[in-house]
């Protein structure tokens, strides 16, 4: 789904919040974030990561959340490659803020 259509879509039905998250990586989070604010609609970003065990999505609850969830997703695409065993140790190593954040874990 493109993402004017969504916008559209929770603009419609008078949803005020919508979230976004990319795979991997955050290219698409600031073209969002301006689309979602002339619908006047409040942009929640996250990144998703398919890890070995299932996909987990964080979503920044604020600037810190932002801070964490962008380290994070810079982690993952370094020189474009996905590195899962390195990203799945800093994904679970305690110095990242998570109470900034909103985790969601789907197992596959």
């Amino acid at each position: 789904m493109k993402p004017q259509d969504y916008l559209g879509f929770l603009a419609t039905n008078n949803l005020k919040v919508g979230f976004y998250a990319d795979l991997n990586t955050m290219y698409g989070a600031a073209e969002f974030v301006e689309l979602a604010l002339n619908y006047d609609i409040k942009p929640i970003i996250g990144v998703a990561f398919e890890l070995t065990y299932g996909r987990i999505h964080f979503f920044a609850k604020n600037h810190i959340g932002y801070q964490v969830i962008s380290k994070l997703s810079s982690i993952a695409c370094v020189d474009e490659k996905i590195d899962i065993d390195h990203l799945e140790s800093e994904i679970f190593k305690s110095t990242y803020d998570y109470d900034n954040v909103w985790v969601i874990f789907h197992q596959v």
